[in-house]
């Protein structure tokens, strides 16, 4: 199977349903550059969709994970969605190897918030459930120069929080993070504390007492979100 010729045809089918408007309208959304041929999330999702029936039969494991390659070097905010869109459907050819593979997107290819959340949310969070020794290996993410990095280190763990699942190391990975400077990273800890108060509010709340006074107002703000008024009053209070 020629690789070239099937990203050749994702991209022409993405901008088939692309436009202009799209194009100028998505960039507000980012402040770092993200390049986009001007098609709507939903739009670029079916494209993957379609992508996917037409060669699951085809393409092996490692032909995937190829043209993924092939996808994420054109550096388009769309072909890049396309890998996220597809990759969840070889869940059942994940190993340990597919750690490696997912540490080198997030090393070389997660550039914006957008692919980074659908990177942990759609594909992480997958490989963490069927293989939980992977949890360890998000304690290194944390040092980390990148910030995508550094921020899916917790939000790969967001779908299990939400169900109060694997509670000891969403608060470990948190914790080594609760005093970092970047504010993609403390909205990414605030949001993954935010969906652990949806399971366990009292535990959120005393992990957050400590830091108080030293932890950015943004991440404070976001992880007692959904909480009520009075419980609001004793994440942010410093007294």
């Amino acid at each position: 199977m020629d690789l070239n010729s099937v990203s050749k045809e994702i991209r022409e089918e993405i901008l088939k349903v692309s436009n202009s408007k799209q194009k100028n309208g998505a960039e507000d959304w980012f402040r770092e550059e993200v390049i986009f041929l001007g098609a709507k999330v939903p739009d670029t999702r079916k494209v993957g969709k379609a992508i996917w029936k037409k060669y699951k039969k085809e393409l092996s494991y490692d032909e995937w994970i190829s043209l993924f390659g092939v996808l994420w070097r054109k550096c388009t905010f769309e072909e890049g969605l396309i890998s996220l869109e597809i990759m969840p459907k070889l869940k059942k050819k994940y190993s340990d190897r597919t750690l490696e593979t997912m540490e080198y997107w997030v090393d070389n290819y997660i550039t914006n918030w957008a692919h980074c959340d659908d990177f942990c949310n759609h594909v992480m969070h997958i490989l963490i459930e069927q293989h939980e020794t992977v949890i360890t290996q998000l304690y290194s993410w944390f040092r980390s120069q990148n910030r995508w990095k550094r921020r899916a280190s917790v939000v790969s763990m967001i779908p299990h929080a939400r169900k109060g699942k694997h509670v000891n190391h969403v608060l470990a990975l948190c914790n080594r993070l609760m005093l970092d400077k970047d504010d993609m990273v403390q909205k990414g800890v605030g949001w993954t504390l935010k969906e652990l108060s949806k399971a366990d509010k009292e535990v959120v709340i005393n992990f957050l007492q400590p830091w108080k006074k030293k932890s950015a107002r943004l991440l404070l703000r976001y992880a007692c979100e959904k909480m009520n008024k009075d419980d609001k009053k004793r994440v942010l209070s410093k007294d």
